[in-house]
C-alpha cells in the first residue's frame, strides 16, 4: 500500500525513513561507491534533513503488512524524481516499479509529459529498464567527495 506523508508526519516515520535510506547507501551504493564516499552520503542523512525536505516535495512510503518497506521523494513542480529507495532485503521484487509507478501517474494525472532525475550508478539498469535515457555523466559532490551519476530523463507519452 502507497501513502502520502506530511510535514507533520510522526517521528517514528520519519526515522524509519532514515533507517531505509542508510541501509541502502551500506548495503547497496556501497557495492559501487568506496567507503570514504559512503561515510559521507551517510552523514547526510538525518531526521532535520527529512523533515526540512517534507516541506517542499511530494513524500510516498510502501507498506507490506504494516511495515514500511520503501519510501520515495518527487517535486511535479520541478517533474523531478529524487529517490526511491527500498529497504535491501525487498529489492528486485517489483517494489521500486510499483512506486515509481505511482508517481508516473501522479505526473500524468497532471499533464506533466516528462521526468528527469538523477542515478546512482546501481540504480541505472532499473532507471533504464523504465524507459529512462541518460541525458548527462555528473559528478555530484556531497560535501567535500563527489559521487558519479547520471542525469536521466524519460518523455511520458500520451
Amino acid at each position: 500500500m502507497i501513502t502520502l506523508i506530511s510535514p507533520s508526519t510522526n517521528t517514528k516515520i520519519i526515522e524509519k525513513i532514515v533507517e531505509i535510506h542508510t541501509k541502502c547507501i551500506k548495503e547497496t551504493n556501497s557495492q559501487y561507491y568506496n567507503n570514504k564516499q559512503i561515510d559521507e552520503w551517510i552523514s547526510l542523512i538525518n531526521r532535520e534533513n527529512v523533515k526540512n525536505q517534507l516541506k517542499n516535495t511530494t513524500w510516498i512510503l510502501l507498506r507490506e503488512n504494516n511495515e514500511i518497506i520503501g519510501f520515495a521523494q518527487y517535486s511535479k513542480k520541478d517533474k523531478s524524481i529524487y529517490q526511491i529507495q527500498i529497504t535491501p532485503s525487498k529489492q528486485r521484487k517489483g517494489y521500486g516499479r510499483q512506486i515509481y509507478e505511482y508517481i508516473e501517474n501522479d505526473f500524468r494525472r497532471n499533464n506533466i509529459n516528462e521526468i528527469q532525475l538523477m542515478s546512482t550508478l546501481n540504480a541505472l539498469p532499473f532507471y533504464n529498464s523504465l524507459g529512462f535515457n541518460i541525458t548527462k555523466k555528473k559528478n555530484f559532490k556531497l560535501k567535500s567527495v563527489k559521487i558519479k551519476m547520471f542525469e536521466m530523463k524519460k518523455v511520458l507519452l500520451t
